[in-house]
């Protein structure tokens, strides 16, 4: 093995989107935490380096991101592009998101909720 700090083989590697969610890994669970690699948005350069030698090794990646038009794109992209799995980035978990989120009550249009089944279907077909 050339590096066995860099052992990852067959180990779940959990990646989101938003810096926010490292913060509370790090606050809550400080050196227990699991592996955990943040995109900080769409990955760039360094980021799809680092998923890209993760896979090569044989991690298991498991992606969440936020449920926005862009974290959805997003996820999509790290499914897509790196095998990973949803990681708390499902229905039931969007459905739970939708459910506890403050500020709900604005209405939608049809053309809206047209537009989010469109969506929906797209990324139910990358899973």
């Amino acid at each position: 093995m050339e590096n066995a700090a860099f052992d990852v083989s067959d180990r779940e590697v959990f990646v989101c989107e938003n810096p926010n969610l490292v913060a509370i890994a790090a606050a809550q669970l400080g050196a227990d935490c699991a592996s955990l690699v943040c995109t900080d948005g769409m990955p760039a350069a360094a980021q799809r380096t680092l998923l890209g030698q993760l896979r090569q090794r044989e991690a298991r990646l498991r992606y969440h991101g936020d449920f926005d038009w862009a974290g959805l794109r997003i996820g999509n992209r790290v499914i897509a592009d790196f095998r990973a799995r949803p990681w708390r980035f499902d229905s039931r978990a969007y459905e739970a998101a939708v459910r506890d989120a403050p500020g709900r009550g604005h209405a939608l249009t049809d053309e809206r909720i047209s537009s989010c089944a469109s969506l929906a279907r797209k990324v139910c077909s990358t899973m």
